[in-house]
């Protein structure tokens, strides 16, 4: 056999060894990196590297392990080097054994609560991909690595995408493994966290009884059984795998994703549950005093004495076959089939059909049983990016921005927001004091700089620019607590114009993103040859909106530009394909004069404005002296607002007060005429006099 080439070539910083794998994209290979140690390198192959789709999807795997926070479960990212040629990545080695060669039937086999573990080890690291706005799109045996410690690796992002875009492969084209592919994957359709939790349930399937969930004598065959949720039980294979075990399994096999574990972290706690001997969390019918029945697998479960019954109950009141239970759209819905002694819902006898809710308490003849469905709450919220965004609480701009420096995780939105300048505080600034006040207290680089220096804090590293931080958002905002944003600077409300009124589509602030596409589930469809299926998506911050680029075939543009991600202005043309849209304003603008004594802006503008002794900050300076007074009250509102570090939250905010105080009083004497010393009063009767040549007022409330 020929030489490899690479062997003793030094690739990314690493001197290649020997190869350890190889496919039809390229090979992997142990290396040593300048240090000595061993090093694994994923070099794509010359041939495939000569098409610039496939050098685009092997940097996104780089680009995805970059983003990740490290974790036990996650192989690290060492470098990265797409450009090179060969493009190469350099991640850490892992020993172990694939879960693959660890399965049922072969001679290193693991015991099931061994898969168990390794299960809830990969579940672990899937939450954190998820929560990176991640997808991994081929969990599958051969890439979980069991190390000789029992702990699980998940490695081999290779076709890794965003899960806000709609990745680089052309619509319909499938990626992942066949026989671990769910069935979404195999239809083409848009993908979410629960695609990733298929793959899981498919690869624990395999290790447990030593073949996948599903298979077929062709391609076309194994489709049908994969879409049908053709899946004989573990336990009909390998009788020794845990009833519970089995049902977590069963679960995550659910051919409608609507019905499978909502997120990763659901499945990591199961699994644990399992370990520890406790039932897992899954929909079943609980009899007084009885074992649970569980509503695994299948949609249809019919309720009788008849032995052929899904839920088999032995009593004279029961019909042989008495009600039926299925999975519909809306969740479990019952039906009475002309039983004898009839059903009853709560006491309430059933008439026709009725939803089911956790809980409810079903009497089937004499036979009471509870209905229970722990997650159903969790999975009526999408696991994708489309989950419901965190609620909003206004507060006091100071404390916000004194939280976002922190990385406090209430004022993720905020320092969202601040990572590019805001073109409607130009526009206020503008129309209050013309463009010459607005040029001098513009938006700096080291604004956005400082507020992703306090989002990587929060992250747990930097995802790299806007498009990484709106990955990061779009992923974790799911589990952030309710957003603090400033108060007094209400959101516009926007909405986007295609070609006029009737195609309008508001965005709400809130509301989960926009997709637009041609496909017909997207929120905005435009039925043009030339946009793709799922072409970008709009999503509302608070007082921003965003387009994101989704891997689309002829681009979107903004102004002109060829953009992946952007802050959209108002009344700024996109450009997706041929097809133009605006995101306009569906009021008046904010950040034009409102009602009240002044206008709010941000902390950095109205102190650069003041440092100028411009006459438009006099009202907010005056407003810094009353407010230092609330210094006394420091320790109060950051016990609430910060119990666990209260006394760090009341000291910054006590520094800020005094800070701003001290600019009062330095500034306020040239643009009043007089200096009043410590008399608030007398401060407040100068402005008074003077108000009326001072001209519009900015200002930045506090506490």
């Amino acid at each position: 056999m020929d030489e490899d080439p690479l062997v003793g070539l030094v690739l990314a910083g690493c001197r290649i060894e020997r190869p350890l794998g190889r496919g039809g994209m390229g090979a992997v290979y142990l290396a040593r990196d300048a240090a000595g140690d061993e090093v694994v390198v994923k070099v794509l192959a010359p041939e495939v590297a000569l098409d610039p789709q496939v050098r685009r999807r092997f940097a996104r795997e780089g680009d995805a392990l970059g983003r990740l926070p490290p974790h036990p479960a996650l192989v690290r990212l060492r470098a990265v080097a797409a450009d090179a040629e060969p493009p190469a990545i350099v991640m850490d080695l892992v020993e172990g054994a694939p879960l693959s060669r660890l399965a049922r039937g072969g001679q290193d086999r693991l015991a099931p609560l061994a898969i168990a573990r390794a299960g809830r080890d990969v579940a672990g690291a899937l939450a954190v991909v998820h929560a990176q706005g991640l997808l991994h799109r081929d969990v599958k045996p051969a890439n979980v690595i069991v190390r000789p410690d029992g702990r699980a690796t998940l490695v081999d992002f290779g076709v890794a995408r965003d899960a806000f875009r709609s990745g680089l492969t052309r619509s319909g084209h499938m990626v992942g493994s066949t026989h671990f592919m769910a069935p979404e994957q195999w239809r083409g359709d848009p993908l979410d966290a629960r695609a990733d939790l298929y793959g899981l349930g498919a690869t624990l399937y395999h290790a447990l009884t030593g073949r996948p969930p599903c298979t077929g004598a062709d391609p076309a065959e194994l489709m049908d059984r994969v879409l049908a949720g053709d899946v004989a039980p573990p336990r009909q294979l390998a009788p020794e795998v845990p009833l519970e075990l089995e049902r977590v399994v069963l679960q995550l096999l659910s051919a409608d994703p609507r019905f499978r574990y909502p997120r990763a972290g659901d499945v990591a706690d199961d699994l644990e549950r399992v370990l520890a001997g406790q039932p897992a969390r899954y929909p079943c019918l609980v009899p007084d005093g009885g074992p649970r029945l569980a509503l695994l697998p299948g949609r249809r479960f019919t309720l009788g004495r008849d032995p052929g019954c899904e839920v088999a109950l032995e009593h004279p009141t029961v019909s042989r076959e008495h009600a039926q239970l299925r999975r519909e759209d809306g969740g479990w819905v019952l039906r009475d089939l002309r039983s004898s002694y009839g059903t009853r819902v709560n006491d309430e006898r059933l008439a026709g059909a009725r939803a089911l809710a956790h809980g409810d308490v079903v009497r089937v003849g004499d036979v009471r049983l509870r209905f229970d469905d722990p997650l159903a709450a969790a999975r009526a919220v999408r696991a994708d990016a489309a989950v419901a965004e965190p609620a909003r609480e206004a507060r006091a701009p100071a404390l916000v921005d004194l939280l976002a420096a922190r990385g406090d995780p209430r004022a993720a939105l905020a320092l969202l927001e601040r990572l590019a300048p805001d073109p409607l505080e130009d526009l206020a600034i503008a129309a209050l004091l013309g463009q010459e006040a607005a040029a001098a207290s513009a938006w700096r680089p080291e604004d956005g700089a400082l507020a992703a220096r306090s989002l990587a804090r929060l992250a747990g590293g930097d995802p790299g620019g806007l498009e990484g931080w709106l990955g990061w958002w779009c992923g974790a905002r799911a589990t952030l607590p309710a957003q603090l944003v400033p108060e007094g600077r209400a959101p516009w409300a926007a909405r986007v114009v295609v070609g006029g009124a009737a195609r309008d589509v508001t965005l709400e602030a809130g509301a989960p993103p926009l997709q637009v596409g041609r496909d017909e589930r997207c929120g905005l469809v435009l039925d043009h040859g030339e946009v793709s299926r799922l072409h970008a998506t709009l999503l509302r911050l608070h007082r921003r909106v965003v387009v994101r680029d989704e891997g689309s075939r002829s681009g979107t543009r903004l102004l002109g530009r060829p953009v992946r991600a952007a802050f959209v202005e108002p009344h700024a043309e996109l450009a997706l394909g041929p097809v133009r849209l605006r995101v306009e304003a569906a009021d008046d603008l904010p950040g034009l004069p409102r009602a009240g004594p002044f206008h709010l802006v941000d902390a950095p503008r109205f102190e650069r404005l003041a440092a100028l002794a411009h006459p438009s900050t006099a009202t907010g300076l005056v407003a810094c002296l009353h407010e230092a007074r609330a210094a006394a009250g420091a320790d109060a509102l950051a016990r609430a607002l910060a119990p666990d570090d209260a006394p760090g939250l009341a000291r910054d905010l006590r520094e800020t007060l005094a800070r701003r105080a001290a600019l009062a009083r330095a500034v306020l004497p040239r643009l009043l005429g007089a200096d009043p010393g410590d008399d608030l009063g007398a401060w407040g009767a100068l402005l008074a006099r003077r108000r009326g040549g001072l001209g519009p007022q900015v200002g930045h409330l506090h506490a």
